[in-house]
């Protein structure tokens, strides 16, 4: 089973659209958590109180206290063999012209648990992308979305589509608590799971479309690459894939 932890924020129409989704694309086993982030629209509440028919677990916590608190919240909740971060403002549309024939008969969690077959795949994330340790802060990707999935190795991948395995939580914990609400929290993680033995994966498109970066910014952007920057730099040559193509 793969836990989809999903923070509600008061924003019913993307959290319907997010919901509703994955409900209708969605055919291999699956828990929902989610952790409502303050008040919100009595609507949400209404339809999570109703939803019969995924099993799920709700946490409800006064304020919101941003991306990082919340999904810790979420990885002690999950019971799944598998963790799935999806944004709420992210929702799946399985467009098939975009998809690679070979995973046409899959729906898209299982497209990406497919990865999982290649040993000592931790991490699988539809928009990965590659650290270039001379210009830390810029994360390159070799295409745009709605390329055929390649799954290659990567350094990092992008947080609204993003699942990693039981094992990398026994092996490393939860999300780093200094990225607080926003930026870079996943990245971290990704880093730290590759120093411990995992490989991060790029999916390429699985299904998922991101409406994109609507969450909020609390203006550290900066501050938390120097954290990333001087936590991780020493290790680059260890764990950073550096592809032909960036070298």
């Amino acid at each position: 089973m793969t836990s989809i932890i999903i923070l509600v924020q008061d924003r019913y129409d993307f959290f319907m659209r997010c919901v509703t989704s994955i409900l209708e694309h969605t055919f291999s086993p699956y828990e929902f958590i989610f952790i409502v982030q303050g008040k919100v629209d009595d609507r949400i509440i209404e339809w999570i109180n109703n939803q019969k028919i995924v099993p799920q677990v709700v946490i409800f916590n006064e304020i919101n206290n941003g991306v990082t608190p919340g999904r810790n919240q979420g990885i002690e909740a999950a019971s799944g063999e598998y963790l799935l971060f999806f944004d709420d403002d992210a929702y799946v549309n399985d467009l098939v012209e975009y998809l690679d024939p070979r995973y046409l008969h899959m729906d898209w969690l299982s497209r990406m648990r497919s990865y999982y077959d290649v040993p000592q795949v931790g991490i699988v994330s539809q928009s990965g992308s590659w650290i270039n340790p001379k210009h830390m802060g810029v994360f390159y990707v070799p295409a745009p979305m709605g390329r055929y999935p390649v799954g290659q190795f990567c350094d990092v991948g992008q947080g609204y589509c993003f699942m990693f395995s039981r094992a990398v939580v026994n092996a490393i914990g939860g999300l780093d608590p200094y990225f607080g609400k926003f930026w870079h929290e996943e990245s971290e993680y990704a880093l730290r799971a590759k120093y411990n033995g995992f490989k991060v994966i790029d999916a390429g498109y699985i299904g998922v479309y991101h409406e994109g970066s609507g969450s909020g910014d609390d203006g550290t952007y900066g501050d938390k690459i120097n954290y990333l920057s001087n936590k991780w730099s020493p290790h680059f040559p260890q764990i950073l894939e550096m592809p032909d193509w960036m070298k």
